[in-house]
């Protein structure tokens, strides 16, 4: 009976250290009481929790690397115009040399509290922007409007869908900024997707714009 206590209370004391790592806070607006933490599990940030007002929301799928450049960011803004400001966190994904894509992840505060879907800004350039070619130049097409010639270029430019993709937050809202990009990897602009619209599933673009260099 004895050995059955000793080893009932070896087990209680060493059952701490079987918990699960212990999260960092990434970023906060401490006027608001709101805290971004997470795990670091060899090199990236997984398991996010969201602190609101002492309640804490969590959200597994989340994951961004852990660098000193590029840290993942907690904004907010009012996406709809109703006075009330939705949470965006922004998630470094891949950052290196001439090489920066992060994600936005939105979430609503008032009850219940939960993540909206933002369309991909890549998937909407994608279908959004063409390309044709006359006798003497290259065309570059947004919403079926020419945007950008290019003269004598034999090969269509690129969109930076795998190198650059840049999520952020400013007055308008939240926008995502692409490059479009020659060949050679020289810039020759840059591809704005805004989101000021919302409802109760998702974010949806607004405007897209392009900005030649």
């Amino acid at each position: 009976m004895k050995r059955l206590v000793v080893l009932a209370i070896a087990f209680m004391l060493v059952q701490p250290m079987m918990t699960h790592a212990q999260r960092e806070v990434v970023d906060e607006l401490a006027k608001k009481d709101i805290v971004l933490q997470a795990e670091e599990r060899n090199g990236m940030y997984e398991d996010f929790h969201l602190q609101v007002n002492g309640h804490v929301y969590s959200f597994p799928d989340w994951q961004a690397v852990k660098t000193l450049s590029k840290q993942p960011v907690l904004k907010e803004v009012d996406l709809n115009g109703d006075g009330t400001k939705e949470l965006v966190v922004l998630l470094p994904q891949k950052v290196a040399k001439g090489v920066f894509v992060n994600e936005a992840k939105v979430v609503t505060v008032t009850k219940p509290v939960s993540e909206l879907l933002v369309y991909d800004a890549r998937t909407i350039l994608l279908k959004e922007v063409k390309y044709y070619m006359d006798d003497s130049a290259f065309h570059v097409q947004l919403n079926d409007k020419d945007v950008l010639k290019l003269k004598g270029n034999s090969e269509a430019p690129i969109l930076s869908t795998d190198s650059f993709v840049s999520y952020d937050v400013n007055d308008n809202g939240l926008m995502a900024t692409l490059y479009l990009e020659d060949v050679a990897g020289k810039k020759l602009g840059s591809f704005h997707v805004e989101y000021k619209k919302m409802n109760k599933q998702a974010v949806e673009p607004t405007e897209l714009v392009f900005l030649q260099k």
